[in-house]
C-alpha cells in the first residue's frame, strides 16, 4: 500500500534531481524503490552525469541503466545496445 507513495517520491526526486544536473533527455521509470534509467544520451560524459545524478537521490534499492548513445546498436540486429549497467546504491541517509 505505501509503493505508488514511495514512487511517486522517487520520481520526483529522480526528476528533479536529473533536471537540476541538465539531464533532460533522461528517463526514469520507478518500480518500489528499483529505477531503471531510460533514455538517448546525446554523449558518454551526459550518460555517466545522468548515472551519478540518479545515485544521489535517496532511497534507490537498484538502478538498471537502460541507456543509449546515438548510433549505439546491437550487433546485426539494428536494435539499440542499451547501456545494461545495474548496480545497488550504496545510499543509506537522506
Amino acid at each position: 500500500w505505501l509503493s505508488p507513495k514511495i514512487e511517486n517520491d522517487l520520481t520526483n526526486r529522480l526528476t528533479t534531481e536529473l533536471a537540476q544536473s541538465g539531464q533532460l533527455w533522461a528517463n526514469p521509470e520507478v518500480e518500489g524503490r528499483n529505477v531503471t534509467l531510460l533514455g538517448e544520451a546525446p554523449n558518454a560524459e551526459a550518460q555517466t552525469a545522468a548515472r551519478n545524478a540518479v545515485a544521489r537521490v535517496f532511497g534507490i534499492a537498484q538502478l538498471a541503466d537502460l541507456t543509449t548513445l546515438p548510433g549505439q546498436e546491437v550487433s546485426g540486429t539494428g536494435r539499440k545496445s542499451p547501456a545494461n549497467e545495474k548496480y545497488s546504491s550504496p545510499k543509506t541517509k537522506g
